[in-house]
């Protein structure tokens, strides 16, 4: 697939939302995080570092 048309904008979104996420989850807050990186993932659904966050705090909630 080629990504290279993907609008700059919306990859700007999903580094900042990542960057929230990753704040959150340090922050011991990993239902916000959740729910930041899952706005990632939709945003970017080829991202596999929201997927991968999204995974393990799936993971890490239990669920």
């Amino acid at each position: 697939m080629d990504l290279d048309h993907r609008d700059p904008l919306a990859l700007a979104s999903v580094r900042a939302l990542l960057q929230l996420g990753g704040i959150h989850e340090k922050a011991g807050r990993p239902k916000q995080a959740l729910e930041v990186m899952e706005q990632a993932l939709t945003l970017d659904p080829v991202n596999e570092a929201a997927a991968a966050a999204v995974i393990r705090l799936l993971i890490g909630l239990g669920r």
